[in-house]
C-alpha cells in the first residue's frame, strides 16, 4: 500500500481501522509498522476524530424522541411506489392466490402444463435409456 492509499483511507474513514474495508486493513498495518510517515499520518487523523467528536454536543433523549416521532410520521405519509403496468396486471391476476400462500401453487401447475405439452408425442423406448445413463456416468 501506498502513502498516497493509505492517506486516501486516513481522510474517508478515519484513524480507526474497524472502520476502513476489511481488505485494507492487512495492508496498512504493514505499512504501519514499517513507516515512521504512516503512523504520523494516523496520529493527525486521530487528533481529528477526537477533535471531531468532543465538538458534538451531548442528544438529548426526548429531542432524539421527537426526531424519530417525526420521521416516522413522515414516512408514514409518504404515498406507496406505483408499479409498472405491466406488473400491475399480472399483480391482479395473482392477487387472489398470492394471500393464501399459492403463489407457488401457481408456478407450480404452470410447470406442470409445460411439461405435459413439452413431452415428445408418440412412444419413447425405454430400452435405449440405461445404455445412454451408463455412457454419461462415464463420461464417454
Amino acid at each position: 500500500m501506498s502513502l498516497r492509499r493509505f492517506a486516501q483511507l486516513l481522510d474517508t474513514f478515519g484513524a480507526e481501522a474497524a472502520h476502513w474495508p476489511v481488505g485494507e486493513r492487512a495492508a496498512a498495518a504493514s505499512l504501519l509498522d514499517s513507516s515512521p510517515e504512516a503512523r504520523a499520518l494516523r496520529d493527525r487523523a486521530a487528533r481529528v476524530d477526537a477533535a471531531l467528536g468532543a465538538s458534538l454536543p451531548a442528544l438529548d433523549p426526548a429531542v432524539l424522541g421527537r426526531m424519530r416521532a417525526n420521521l416516522a410520521a413522515q414516512v408514514a405519509r409518504r404515498p406507496l411506489p406505483v408499479a409498472a403496468a405491466g406488473r400491475l396486471i399480472l399483480e391482479r391476476w395473482l392477487r387472489p392466490v398470492l394471500p393464501a400462500g399459492c403463489g407457488a401453487l401457481a408456478v407450480l401447475a404452470a410447470s406442470g402444463v409445460w411439461l405435459v405439452l413439452a413431452t415428445p408425442q408418440g412412444s419413447v423406448d425405454l430400452a435405449v435409456a440405461p445404455p445412454v445413463l451408463a455412457m454419461l456416468e462415464d463420461g464417454d
